[in-house]
């Protein structure tokens, strides 16, 4: 059977969709910004299935490599400059698409396509350069619900961008670090993020 493993990927943050599935209320809204080939939004949508919520999933890429590393931006031209089909396809033979909504664009500017106060998470793995990662991150904070959770990878020493612009907007010390990946939730005291 083909699975999210099956998928070529860079996913290494099972942990932090397992807590975002698992503690999330019902109904929700979740959105990954930075998609690639699908693996992660494969894995996030059998975890939505196994939870049995109501959990609204969107991923949102360029579908084109944009804005991405050299490496992701070559592998993208070997499937034709645009890896949406590949993506849908992918989705399709781990037989998740139904749970899987995806938008092509911008990763900053579809932020404005979803109403402030309306997510209850969100994950970033699009571009890591500092200034596009600041961007992403100040878009898609005004839409996370008071009491949700906005999180991205590839916080480590080997990111330094990613890890200059998070500490530049919430600070070290407000953000909780699971497996490279940083997490921040509007309401500590009262989310249903797992605080420890």
């Amino acid at each position: 059977m083909f699975t999210y493993r099956d998928i070529p990927n860079h996913f290494s943050f099972a942990d932090v969709y397992d807590a975002a599935a698992a503690g999330s209320p019902d109904p929700a809204t979740f959105v990954e910004v930075g998609t690639w080939l699908g693996a992660s939004a494969a894995y996030m949508a059998g975890k939505i299935r196994e939870s049995g919520k109501n959990i609204k999933f969107y991923a949102v890429d360029n579908f084109t490599g944009e804005g991405s590393g050299p490496k992701l931006r070559v592998e993208a031209g070997k499937l034709g400059g645009n890896f949406y089909p590949k993506f849908c396809e992918n989705l399709r033979k781990c037989l998740v698409s139904e749970f899987v909504h995806p938008i092509r664009g911008d990763s900053t500017a579809t932020a404005m396509s979803f109403e402030d106060r309306s997510i209850d998470f969100v994950y970033i793995d699009a571009s890591h350069n500092f200034a596009k990662v600041k961007l992403d991150v100040l878009a898609w904070l005004p839409k996370i619900k008071d009491g949700g959770v906005i999180a991205g990878h590839d916080y480590s020493k080997s990111h330094r961008g990613v890890v200059r612009a998070v500490n530049s907007i919430f600070g070290r010390n407000n953000v909780k670090v699971m497996t490279h990946s940083w997490v921040f939730s509007r309401d500590r005291l009262n989310g249903w993020w797992p605080v420890n």
